[in-house]
Parts: C-alpha cells; sequence; structure tokens
C-alpha cells in the first residue's frame, strides 16, 4: 500500500541492546533480506562497533508479519570497539542455507554459513590478507565468489571454499589518484558468455585529459576473480562529480546508484549512466548540498529483464520510490502516472460532468484542489487524513444556476474566488466568492457584478488574499486589493492599456514581497505587465493568440499559445521564443505550469504533453499523455503531485518517483506554532516562505498569508480569535477567524522576532525585533515605539521576546537591553540600567504568578528579574554554571525553571541556583516547553532540537530524567509547544509532529 510504517524493535524497547560509546543505541549501516524455499524470511542489520541483529519467521505472508517482535542479538555493540559494520550481502545456496558476507572496518570481513543462527567470533570474524583497508561494500557473486571493496581504491575477491582473499588491481579505471570505493553490485544472472558484470561506485576521480574530477563507476565482466574492469563515462555521470555511495543491479544493462547531492542514475541497454528524469532533481532544496542518498535497492519483474519498483534513501527520512507501471497509465520508462480521477477508488470519484468542460484548475496544496467550468461546474478535492486519497464533492452551495466559471484562485479551503459570467446571452462578467460553506454572490466587497455585456472573465490569478488580479474579454482587469474589487490595466494617461481579449493572468511577488509583477496575455499575440506600479504592453513577438502564462517566479514566466507557441521572459517587456521538438512545433498549446526554472510542463491538442528538463540535459521532451483530447488546463501543487483537465475529464498525475516518508517536496521551515481549543484542538503553523497551517478536526490546511517573507511567531487575541503572525522585513498579518489573512505592516525593513499582547475588543498588541524595533498595534493599525538612552545595550541590539503583566507593565528583551513599557499613551520604552549580561540574551520566561523574568543566552548567559511590578525592580545575572550558549527557556514556577542549548546541554534552576542537569544527547536543543498531563495531573516537559532529537522530562517520574523519544526522522526540530498533552514540534522541509 506505500506505506512506510516505523518499527522500533523488541532489543531496544527492552533495552537489551547495548548503547554505544556515546550513550546512544547504535547507527545501523546495513540490512538484507532474503527468503528460501522452505518460506524461511531473514532480516539482517548490521552497524557500528560491530552490532549485528537477526529475524527470521516462517510465513507465507511477510507484509503483515509482525517484524518489531523476534529480534535477537548475534552480536551486541562491542564497547571501545573501532570498527564498523557497513554492508551486508547474501545469497541461498542449494540447501537453503543463508550465506552470508559483511564487510567492515580495517581490512575485516564476516562470514556466516547458517544466517547467523549460531555465531563463533574465533572462526566467523576474518582477517582479508593484505588489507588494512576499510571495507565498505560487499557482493556475493555466488555461493563461492564474494567481491568486497573499499578505500584506497581497493577491491578484494574472496573464495569460501579455500578460505583465499586475493587483491584485484582496478587502477587502469582511474587515474593518479586512487578513489574510495562505497558500493559494489553484481548483475543477478550472467551475460552472453558466462561472465558477470560487477559494478562497483565511488568518491569523484581525477581525469587529467579534462582535468577535471567526475563521478566514478567502474564495471567489471568475467568469473572466478578474473575480471576485465573498465571505466564507465557514457551518459550524464562523464559530466557530473557527485560522490556515488550505492548501486544495485538486477538485469544486464538495468541498474541504478545514487549518491551526494541527490543524484540518482539508470544505467541502460546500450551502457550510458543517466540522471533519472524527475528523479534526481526537484526531490530536495538546491541549496542542500548535504543532501546525500547512500541506499539503493530494487525488484525486477517477471521477465527478469527490468527493474519493476526501487527504492532510494537518504538524509532528512527521505525515501524515493520509483513505481511500478500499474494499470497501463505508464511504463517505466514513460516519467509520468496519469489516473483518472472519475475511477477513484479510494475516496469519492470526481463527478460525471456530462456535457459541462472544465475550465480552469487551482490548488494552494494537494488536499486542498478547486475545479471550474461551465454551466454551474465546481468541484473542490480535499483529505479526509488518509495517506493520498482525495474526496472529490461538488460545491455549488449558493452558485446562481447557468453560472459559466472560467477561473479560480484559492489561499485555503475558505477563501476562493471564482470569476466568469452570468450564464445569460449578455455574458455579464462576475467574481463570486466562496467563504468555507457557500458561494457569495452578493452584498459583500468580495464579489464583482460588471453590468457591461460581453465582459466575460476568463482568468484569475493571485500572489496573496490581497493582491489577486482577474482579466477578460475586451481587456478587463480587476484587482482585489484585501478590500474591494477595482478596475485596474490602465495606461499612465488613465485609458484602459489593451481591448483585446486576455485569457490568462499570472501575478507574483518577489521573496522580499518589494517587488510585484502581473502579466497579462490574449489574442492576437497581446501581452500587457505591470511593474513599479505602472502598466505597459509587452513585446511578444507574435500573433498567435495566447492562452496561458505560469511561472515559478516573477523573473521566469512562460507564456503558451497556438503554432507551437512557448514565450520566455528575457527582459523587462520583453520575450523570446523557446524552439520546441520539431514534432510539436506546429501544435496548438492551451496549458502550462512551472514547478521551478528547470521544471515546466505544457499541455495541448491531440493530448500532446511536454515538459522540460534542466540541468543536466536542458532539454523539452514529449512525454506520455493519457488522453488525446485537448489539454486545456494543468496545475501542479508541486513538482510530483499535477491536475489535468481535457472536457469534463479530470486526470490526477505523478511521476513514477515519488517521496515516502517526508511527503512534501519544499525546503519550508515550520518556525512556530500555537494550540488552543476552538472547540476542539486547533493547530497553527508559520513558516519560513511565509506560509500558514491549520490543523483542524485533524485535517492540515495551508492557508497563503501573500506575504512570502519568513515569519517567526504568532499571537491569538482569545476575544475574537484572530491571530497575528510577525517575521522578516517588518512583515505583520492578522488572520481573522475564517477569513483570511491581511497585511498590516509597516513598511519597515526590520524583522519582528516575538508578539504579545493583551485580548479585547480593542487589543493592545506588541511587536519587537532587530534594532530594538518595537511597534504597538490595536488590531487594525501600528505605531512605532523607541527605547529611551541609557541602560547598558545599543541601538543595535535584537530584541527577541516580549511579554507583561498588562499593557502599561511590558518588558522587551534581547541581546543587552531590557526595557520596561509603562503605558499610558507613551511611545517610548526604559532600558534597565541593572540589565548587564556578559553576552547576548536569546530568549525569556515569564512566570505570570511572581512577574519574575528569567533570560538565557550565549556562553551560558542567565538573567533574572525580581518580579516587582511597574519595571521598578532589579535584574540579577547569576552564574548558570555552563559556558555553551542556551537557546530557550522555560518553567513551572520560581523554583522550577529548565534552559537548554548548544551539544544538548540542559540546565535547571531550583529557586536558588542553576545546575547542569545529564542530558542525553550532545545534539543541540533549541527549545523546551511543557504543560500539565490531565491524567497525570502532573507537568510534562519537552525539548527539542537536531537531528531528530526531542526529550521528554515526566515530573511524575523525575527519577528517568530526560529521555529521548522514539522519533523516526533526522530532521531538525525548531520549537515544540502544546496545549496540556497535545503536542506540535516544528520542523524542516515542510514537517511539523502532532502527539
Amino acid at each position: 500500500n506505500n506505506d512506510w510504517k516505523y518499527t522500533q524493535l523488541n532489543v531496544i524497547k527492552n533495552n537489551s541492546l547495548s548503547k554505544n560509546d556515546s550513550g546512544n543505541f547504535p547507527n545501523f549501516l546495513g540490512v538484507w533480506a532474503g527468503k528460501n524455499g522452505n518460506n524461511d524470511y531473514l532480516v539482517v542489520i548490521v552497524g557500528e562497533q560491530g552490532v549485528i541483529l537477526r529475524n527470521q519467521k516462517n510465513t507465507t505472508t511477510p507484509e503483515t508479519a509482525d517484524w518489531s517482535t523476534g529480534w535477537t542479538i548475534v552480536q551486541n555493540t562491542q564497547a571501545g570497539s573501532t570498527i564498523e559494520y557497513n554492508d551486508i550481502d547474501g545469497t541461498v545456496d542449494a540447501s537453503n542455507n543463508f550465506l552470508l558476507y559483511v564487510a567492515a572496518d580495517q581490512g575485516t570481513a564476516v562470514k556466516s554459513t547458517n544466517g547467523f543462527s549460531s555465531f563463533n567470533p574465533g572462526n566467523d570474524i576474518l582477517s582479508v590478507t593484505g588489507v588494512t583497508n576499510n571495507l565498505y561494500g560487499v557482493a556475493v557473486v555466488n555461493s563461492d565468489e564474494v567481491l568486497f571493496c573499499g578505500t584506497s581504491g581497493r577491491v578484494v575477491h574472496y573464495k569460501p571454499s579455500t578460505g583465499a582473499f586475493k587483491i584485484l588491481d582496478v587502477s587502469t579505471t582511474y587515474d593518479i589518484y586512487s578513489p574510495t570505493w562505497y558500493d559494489i553490485a553484481k548483475v543477478e544472472n550472467k551475460s552472453g558468455g558466462g561472465n558477470y558484470k560487477i559494478y562497483i561506485v565511488g568518491s569523484s576521480s581525477y581525469i587529467p585529459s579534462t582535468y577535471s574530477y567526475r563521478s566514478t563507476i567502474i564495471q567489471g565482466v568475467g568469473d572466478s576473480g578474473n575480471y576485465t574492469w573498465s571505466r564507465m563515462s557514457s551518459g550524464d555521470v562523464g559530466s557530473v562529480s557527485n560522490t556515488l555511495y550505492a548501486v544495485h543491479a538486477r538485469a544486464d544493462g538495468d541498474a541504478y546508484c545514487s549518491g551526494s547531492r541527490s543524484i540518482i542514475m539508470k544505467l541502460n541497454s546500450q551502457g550510458e549512466w543517466n540522471i533519472t528524469p524527475y528523479g534526481s532533481k526537484y526531490w530536495h532544496p538546491s541549496t542542500a548540498s548535504t543532501w546525500y542518498y547512500y541506499a539503493c535497492t530494487g525488484m525486477i519483474d517477471s521477465s527478469n529483464t527490468k527493474y519493476e519498483e526501487v527504492f532510494v534513501g537518504g538524509t532528512k527520512g527521505r525515501i524515493m520510490h520509483h513505481l511500478p507501471a500499474g494499470t497501463g497509465q505508464g511504463t517505466p520508462n514513460q516519467p509520468h502516472m496519469w489516473f483518472d480521477e472519475k475511477q477513484n477508488t479510494g475516496g469519492s470519484p470526481f463527478p460525471n460532468l456530462g456535457s459541462n468542460t472544465i475550465q480552469d484548475i487551482h490548488a494552494n496544496a494537494w488536499n486542498n484542489v478547486w475545479v471550474v467550468g461551465t454551466n454551474g461546474t465546481v468541484v473542490h478535492g480535499s483529505n479526509t487524513g488518509s495517506s493520498n486519497i482525495i474526496e472529490w464533492k461538488s460545491e455549488t452551495n449558493g452558485l446562481p444556476a447557468g453560472t459559466n466559471l472560467y477561473g479560480v484562485w484559492t489561499s485555503g479551503p475558505g477563501f476562493v474566488f471564482a470569476c466568469g459570467d452570468d450564464g445569460s446571452a449578455n455574458k455579464k462578467g462576475v467574481i463570486y466568492f466562496w467563504d468555507g460553506g457557500q458561494w457569495i454572490t452578493s452584498n459583500n466587497p468580495r464579489v464583482l457584478k460588471l453590468t457591461a455585456n460581453n465582459s466575460t472573465f476568463r482568468d484569475i490569478y493571485g500572489w496573496g488574499p490581497e493582491g489577486v488580479f482577474a482579466v477578460g474579454d475586451g481587456g478587463i482587469i480587476y484587482k482585489w486589493d484585501g478590500q474591494k474589487w477595482a478596475q485596474d490595466g490602465l495606461n499612465t494617461q488613465g485609458q484602459q492599456i489593451t481591448t483585446e481579449d486576455l485569457l490568462a493572468v499570472f501575478a507574483g511577488q518577489s521573496s522580499s514581497g518589494y517587488t510585484k509583477r502581473v502579466i497579462a496575455v490574449g489574442k492576437n499575440g497581446t501581452g500587457v505587465y505591470l511593474s513599479g506600479g505602472i502598466w505597459s504592453v509587452a513585446q511578444t513577438g507574435t500573433t498567435a493568440d495566447l492562452y496561458a502564462i505560469h511561472g515559478s517566479t516573477i523573473y521566469s514566466p512562460r507564456i503558451v499559445g497556438d503554432n507551437g507557441t512557448v514565450l520566455r521572459f528575457s527582459s523587462y517587456g520583453t520575450w523570446s521564443k523557446e524552439t520546441m521538438p520539431s514534432a510539436v512545433a506546429n501544435v496548438n498549446f492551451r496549458s502550462i505550469h512551472m514547478n521551478d526554472i528547470d521544471d515546466i510542463i505544457i499541455g495541448g491538442e491531440n493530448g500532446v504533453l511536454v515538459r522540460y528538463e534542466g540541468t543536466p540535459r536542458s532539454q523539452w521532451m514529449v512525454v506520455n499523455s493519457p488522453t488525446t483530447g485537448t489539454i486545456s488546463h494543468l496545475y501542479a501543487v508541486d513538482a510530483n503531485e499535477m491536475f489535468m483537465a481535457n472536457g469534463s475529464n479530470l486526470f490526477r498525475g505523478h511521476t513514477h518517483w515519488v517521496v515516502q516518508v517526508v511527503r512534501t517536496l519544499t525546503i519550508r521551515n515550520y518556525y512556530y506554532a500555537l494550540v488552543f481549543n476552538n472547540p476542539g484542538p486547533e493547530y497553527w503553523v508559520v513558516a519560513s516562505d511565509g506560509s500558514s497551517a491549520q490543523r483542524k478536526n485533524g485535517i492540515w490546511n495551508r492557508i497563503e498569508t501573500g506575504v512570502g517573507r519568513a515569519l517567526y511567531c504568532m499571537w491569538r487575541n482569545t476575544n475574537d480569535g484572530s491571530l497575528y503572525a510577525v517575521g522578516s522585513s517588518g512583515t505583520i498579518i492578522k488572520y481573522t477567524s475564517g477569513s483570511s489573512w491581511t497585511n498590516q505592516s509597516p513598511g519597515i525593513y526590520n524583522t519582528f522576532y516575538w508578539i504579545w499582547g493583551v485580548s479585547g475588543v480593542n487589543p493592545e498588541i506588541f511587536a519587537v525585533g532587530s534594532s530594538r524595533t518595537i511597534y504597538k498595534g490595536n488590531g487594525t493599525s501600528w505605531t512605532q515605539h523607541t527605547v529611551n538612552s541609557g541602560g547598558n545595550g545599543s541601538s543595535y541590539d535584537w530584541l527577541v521576546w516580549v511579554e507583561g503583566a498588562s499593557a502599561s507593565d511590558v518588558w522587551a528583551v534581547g541581546d543587552r537591553t531590557a526595557a520596561h513599557y509603562s503605558g499610558g499613551g507613551a511611545t517610548t520604552w526604559d532600558p534597565s540600567a541593572s540589565f548587564n549580561p556578559s553576552s547576548w540574551i536569546t530568549m525569556c520566561w515569564r512566570n505570570p504568578a511572581s512577574g519574575k523574568i528569567f533570560a538565557v543566552g550565549y556562553s551560558g548567559t542567565t538573567g533574572i528579574y525580581d518580579g516587582t511590578a511597574g519595571g521598578g525592580g532589579t535584574w540579577t545575572h547569576p552564574s548558570s554554571g555552563v559556558t555553551n550558549s542556551l537557546y530557550w527557556v522555560w518553567g513551572t514556577s520560581d523554583n522550577d525553571v529548565w534552559a537548554v542549548g548548544s551539544s544538548g546541554t540542559i540546565i535547571h534552576w531550583n529557586g536558588t541556583s542553576w545546575s547542569q542537569v545529564t542530558s542525553p544527547t550532545t545534539n543541540s536543543l533549541y527549545c523546551v516547553w511543557g504543560d500539565i498531563n490531565l491524567t497525570t495531573g502532573q507537568y510534562e516537559a519537552y525539548a527539542c532540537g537536531r537531528d531528530g532529537t526531542l526529550l521528554k522530562y515526566e515530573y511524575a517520574n523525575p527519577s528517568k530524567g530526560w529521555v529521548q523519544e522514539p522519533i523516526s526522522t533526522d530532521l531538525d526540530f525548531w520549537f515544540v509547544t502544546g496545549k496540556n498533552t497535545k503536542v506540535i514540534v516544528c520542523s524542516e522541509f515542510g514537517t511539523v509532529l502532532v502527539k
């Protein structure tokens, strides 16, 4: 079912597996799974410090077996050992015995002729003659031939029947510097002439003829230890320099390898190693140079000639899964798998539209998809919480019968604009709004009804809830600014920029939010654009009708239209024509979507589908399509989740490569969260790309904010349920419950790091940030405040925290500044002279019962305010007893405060002094938080940090101390919060954890 489940082994649960020398469970480095003719299924795991585990089950249904139980320890973690067991491979002999071999450090190998059902280290641990190199890879060629590979270009042959090792010379395959070999694989069946083919991969190596380093793959052809070795340089492998860590070969001329910087390559029948389309690229952030794929495996089809499925695993819990052909919607040699959503058997299928046709698709998340069309067609795709299942439902409540809808745009399930005409012979333009329960069609500023005939709106698009544009017949352009619809598209003389029919529009903004651009295209090669607040005519260089436009950024949009027209943005107002494959050079294109500048998909008449693949090929390719009709609309939620319209048909598609375990394909980091009851539990998170997401009734929905800038903190007005979020470039946004985010930014460049307020009909809200920035808001507008001179800080200090007893007794703290606000309409804050930390303060916690404030910072710095109301008290700076930086602080009382920081540092305040507490990790801890467990009536605390570190402290059982939670990922965790036993952890790559 394409479902991965984290399995905690019984030997870990019962602590029978020993910890390594660092005090953690050992890293597992290799796994082998196999079956013999007796239906014995064996799994063996090897790892650091010599650990070996095995699990054998006799079953005919291994997929339903409980693999968390039944593990036995063959060899426990060897204290003090520096030898890692790096890889394992095996085979089954004619007597159904499992023959296994392990590659290890320092010229060590391990053998077993019984699947490690017994183990004699004196006999089964082998010292490879003449080799001290670390061995990283092993391949069992047959029952009497095993190959090992490792550092310094070392390849070793072992013959079990004689116990003889032989070093193989492969030096002719590289020049000057020997590579480190990381993995080795053999083709499952012998090639012609009775020879085996062997593939070895490793670090890049130098090629003098090109004065460059290139990825290294060598091939050996032969048998019985006699092989002819050659370097493979055909295909993409000859132009890339990635380190390759894993290789898997099943059939002759069909193999896969993976490595650094997310690379996955496939060997074809011509002996070329090429980067797999849509397998290597797009699944990692372009800036993530440390994103590695370490493992690769797969299964071949019944004919034993080609791969049916492939799995590649790597950093951050990522598994790439190459799916099989499925139900005839694609083959392994075609990049796409398409599925007719009318045949959706997992959820509610897409409805039969009859003679109505789909006119537009838009989505802001894979589980919030909107489809509109003629004669009142509106269909919404959502998710019930089950993996990958979409429930389709007609949403026409409140929509006037006969309405023709040609465009749709959404920023969330409760914020949707649809445009078109009233369905009459007069074709009067309309824009309606979906509020989450019904279509609003009158008496609302979000609704627009034109009185002119022949004023149909043809498309709608926006960069956020306060920047949405609709275009249509006669060159009409209207803009939604967050408050109202108003005519736009006027030139400097106040005249309409064009009278040609406009068929499509694209609107976007830069990551900073300060540069915005709108481009509309239409009949007879018409193009107009908005830049710098001025509308101008675009020089498209064509008279062909232009039907669609899209871009991944404002700097890279593409336009498509009749006669094979594909235009690329060149510079302001000018476009250049792309050269398309000759087979589609004259096709009338109708749709386009860009995931990024290197991943573009275009649809046209006769079912033509063309995709652009960037580096290293940089070429357009005609790819498989599920239809022979016109592909009128395309929309891709991400690089792998696509929707296509053809008439009344909707197809959902993805490539054969899909991401599993970590589903999202984004560099989005979630930095802050809120949890509250409304009346049931509701979760909110904000992220580094300016997005937000809401979890309600167990379902996550992404809610667009329209700002595109990092958001660091949120606060909720409990009086009306409105939310406020702050972030970089002076961002302040407000979410009105059941509506959308609106921008209240005061127009500054400084970053806001924290927000806090006093709830009410007229709330008093404080936002603080870099360079002592302080703003006070009342729910609708914001006023700048300043810090008076004095104190020990500077005007450059970053204020990272603000909170108080009331709106007239507030502290703002950060770096070396602690400033107090006394209210009364003042706009100035008084710095405390007693606040004089030895280093910069990073976070504070205030005890609402006493008013005491606890501050922590770099180099173990701490500070405590005595709680005196009105700001007249004193700050002191007791020693923390540590020199590591402290990043977060939280407590339950004046006598119970926790602080966490770098290198796993945990300290505790008992009312009189700080003391360091034993930590189970050396990973940096970024946040600590806790609340009362309503079941036990006592507090539980959590601390989170680097590489999947999530620690728990139970006040009901303090003798346990801080304990690592069973988390199955090495993602970094930035923030933890919650309400009672409901806990949420904010992480990277679009991931949050909820308990």
